[in-house]
């Protein structure tokens, strides 16, 4: 029985995904079969969360942030496993499947996960939908979004300063970390944990950046697949038509206020 257990715990993940501060209208179902755990720093979402399949976990060690960026900074407490010292019980489950609560996952997605991730690898994640986008690449889309144009001088110099040490590239492409399975999770614990550190660091929540040059440390370590060999239905869940109307307003007006800020000259 307890061997059963045990194996059945290898074969059968936990699913997680987060929501800090802010406001949420609804989130996407828990996958049915799967034990699924959804984190957040704020008790008012909570019957909202368990009313879609969830079990809730109240996150304490983070209080709400003041504004959207913090909010997007605490999130990588999650998505690089930084709760297991709060969450202990979850600190030796030899497989966490992760996702941003902007993606709907579903069981035929996971099933796929299963049958793709070879257990020798400690991670297994997609490229970015954009298959040629590079990391200039994304440093320069990125900045197209206040929250993340904020710290992008500093976030470029960090890059460059990791190219002179440890001779990363920037012209490879980029992981897209929306949604990330970790195998036996602890043999990554110093590559999630530098994510984790220099996110805080440098104040930059875009961690598609970070990961995807501190990645080339580590790599042995992680399997990738393209983006449209599982196509995850990825769009905030149930947004309204005003939302959507004013996220691309603003992405817009970004932009523009990008090009006329000089961002080229950051590269140099």
């Amino acid at each position: 029985m307890v061997m059963a257990l045990a194996q059945r715990g290898k074969d059968r993940p936990l699913i997680i995904s987060c929501f800090f501060g802010g406001q949420i209208h609804n989130v996407y179902p828990a996958v049915k079969g799967y034990e699924c755990i959804f984190f957040s720093n704020s008790d008012q979402f909570r019957s909202l969360i368990c009313s879609r399949g969830w079990k809730f976990r109240l996150v304490k060690t983070l209080p709400p942030a003041t504004d959207y960026l913090q909010d997007s900074i605490q999130a990588k407490y999650i998505k690089f496993l930084q709760f297991f010292p709060e969450f202990q019980e979850f600190a030796n489950r030899e497989w966490i499947i992760y996702f941003d609560h902007t993606v709907f996952v579903r069981k035929s997605d996971l099933d796929w996960i299963r049958l793709h991730h070879h257990p020798d690898k400690c991670a297994l994640v997609l490229r970015h939908l954009a298959a040629d986008r590079t990391i200039w690449g994304e440093v320069e889309a990125a900045s197209s979004q206040l929250r993340y144009a904020q710290a992008m001088p500093q976030t470029i110099e960090w890059l460059q300063g990791l190219v002179k040490s440890h001779s990363i590239s920037l012209d490879c492409t980029v992981d897209a970390t929306t949604l990330i399975s970790y195998r036996e999770p602890n043999r990554l614990r110093n590559l999630l944990e530098l994510v984790y550190k220099e996110t805080l660091r440098l104040g930059q929540p875009e961690c598609q950046i970070l990961w995807s040059a501190l990645a080339q440390l580590f790599p042995d370590a992680i399997q990738r697949y393209a983006w449209n060999e599982l196509d995850p239905l990825w769009r905030v869940p149930y947004q309204s038509r005003r939302e959507k109307l004013r996220s691309i307003r603003e992405r817009a007006q970004n932009r523009v206020d990008r090009l006329f800020s000089g961002f080229s000259a950051f590269k140099k």
